[in-house]
C-alpha cells in the first residue's frame, strides 16, 4: 500500500518548472532539484 504524499504536488512542480526556465534540463541537477523542491533524492 502506498503512503499518501507529504509534499504540496502544485508547489513541487512550480519550483522543478522554476529550475528547468532558469538553468535548462542539462544544468539542472537531481541534487539541485532536490534543494528546491525539499523532496528525498529517491522521490525525485
Amino acid at each position: 500500500m502506498a503512503r499518501p504524499c507529504e509534499f504540496n504536488e502544485e508547489q513541487v512542480l512550480e519550483a522543478a518548472g522554476d529550475a528547468f526556465s532558469a538553468k535548462g534540463y542539462d544544468g539542472t541537477s537531481t541534487r539541485g532539484l532536490v534543494r528546491l523542491t525539499g523532496l528525498t533524492p529517491p522521490s525525485v
